[in-house]
């Protein structure tokens, strides 16, 4: 297991990588800590910061892989860039049904502050769910 970090801008060419890099972070803004055993990305995280504020735009680790306490090292690398950088607040959003994620951020010191009505598409449905707003504050 190994935590590989690529900072904003980051041009490392590692094709698996980079296959996450240009989906999850599209600007030179945006950051991402990658989770590898062996050469098999089992889970990252991205993240952008604007100003003083940073969003987790992805957290995600393979369904084999879950429980195992990957997706919370993968949280806490990124609180401590955010901390790191004297980051004020930090956002997300969650799907409303995720009740594991929900708990883990919360366990991270993230706190409901809204909600995004019909935001995350249910897949092979025409259907949609709410999205849970969660901030941090480090005032």
């Amino acid at each position: 297991m190994a935590l590989l970090f690529l900072p904003q801008g980051s041009q490392d060419r590692v094709k698996d990588i980079a296959n996450v890099c240009n989906v999850y972070c599209p600007s030179s803004l945006d950051s991402i800590v990658v989770w590898r055993e062996s050469d098999v990305i089992v889970g990252f995280a991205a993240w952008r910061v604007m100003a003083a504020e940073a969003e987790l735009l992805a957290l995600a680790v393979l369904e084999a892989k879950r429980g195992a306490g990957i997706g919370r090292q993968l949280l806490e690398a990124v609180l401590k860039q955010w901390d790191d950088q004297a980051l004020e607040k930090g956002f997300l959003e969650v799907r409303a049904s995720n009740d594991v994620a929900q708990s883990l951020y919360r366990s991270c010191g993230f706190n409901a502050v809204g909600r995004r009505s019909q935001y995350y598409p249910i897949l092979g449905t025409n259907n949609f769910e709410d999205a849970l707003l969660m901030a941090r504050c480090v005032c």
